[in-house]
């Protein structure tokens, strides 16, 4: 729609606003885990993933779920994580660097049950604390 300055009426795009509230949801699932609508969203379609950038919707998940899986690349494309302590990252489940997935998908012996689901912190020699 033209600016008011060109006889219009000033108004925005409704397709490119509700894209861009989509994406904003897309990212409250990424940033903010505490708030109640991303638990009840996580529980309900993301439990089963062990990385962000998998997420995909089914013919009977609600339109809310199909339209962030729809922006979702978009949202996750430039996403870096910090390793910070290395308590909240898994080691052998948790992907390094974009495009290759998890340790655990490249490993070429089997990884001990006891040990999948390690942080980093777990995996540091005690001599190195």
């Amino acid at each position: 729609m033209p600016p008011k300055v060109d006889g219009g009426l000033g108004l925005r795009r409704m397709e490119t606003m509700n894209k861009a509230f989509i994406m904003k949801l897309a990212w409250g699932i990424i940033q903010d885990s505490r708030s109640l609508w991303v638990r009840v969203l996580k529980a309900k379609y993301m439990k089963h993933l062990d990385q962000v950038d998998q997420v995909h919707a089914k013919g009977k998940d609600s339109s809310l779920w199909k339209e962030i899986c729809k922006v979702w690349p978009q949202v996750t494309q430039g996403l870096n994580w910090a390793r910070g302590s290395g308590r909240n990252v898994r080691f052998w489940r948790d992907s390094w660097l974009e495009g290759y997935g998890p340790l655990l998908s490249l490993a070429t012996q089997d990884i001990p049950e006891d040990l999948v689901n390690c942080s980093v912190v777990d995996m540091l020699e005690d001599d190195k604390h």
